[in-house]
């Protein structure tokens, strides 16, 4: 039996509980594969939004988008899993692009999909016109090509129970 679970860590408490809970429904030598985002730094398109955010909307709204970035680290994931029980747990930290291909207006767009969205929606016109603004110039490192081009870095372990 195998058990994979890809982001929804990202929102669990730190420890091992949700770990553990994986754990007992796995049969003996079940496998589980997991993975939570790195910081935020190190997945570009996010930190731009971030970016952004610092520098046109207040802080607490700002610090929502980092919530699926906040595992401390890769060493704390392996460590929970074997905490909660899971043997050989082997960490990688891979990276792949995320490509908008609708260059900067798709990344304004993209936006919406944040949870973050609604809070700038409630702002006034102008604060959203300035953090849209903000966007652009944030992503527009990241343009080549007519593409926004930002590395995604995820902490990914493996283990058996």
């Amino acid at each position: 039996m195998v058990f994979f679970v890809s982001k929804g860590c990202s929102s669990s408490p730190i420890g091992p509980q949700p770990y553990a809970k994986m754990r007992r429904v796995l049969k003996p030598n079940g496998r589980v594969g997991i993975a939570v985002w790195t910081e935020i730094a190190e997945n570009e398109i996010f930190a731009a939004y971030y970016a952004a955010l610092r520098a046109t909307t207040p802080a607490e709204l700002a610090d929502l988008i980092t919530a699926p970035f906040s595992w401390p680290s890769g060493a704390a994931l392996k460590a929970a899993a074997e905490e909660a029980g899971f043997r050989h747990v082997q960490l990688s930290k891979p990276s792949l692009p995320m490509v908008l291909e609708g260059g900067l207006e798709q990344a304004v767009r993209a936006f919406a999909a944040t949870p973050v969205s609604p809070g700038v929606a409630a702002l006034a016109q102008d604060v959203q016109d300035a953090f849209f603004d903000r966007v652009r110039r944030e992503m527009n490192p990241l343009l080549t090509e007519g593409k926004v081009i930002g590395k995604m870095t995820s902490n990914f372990i493996v283990g058996t129970c």
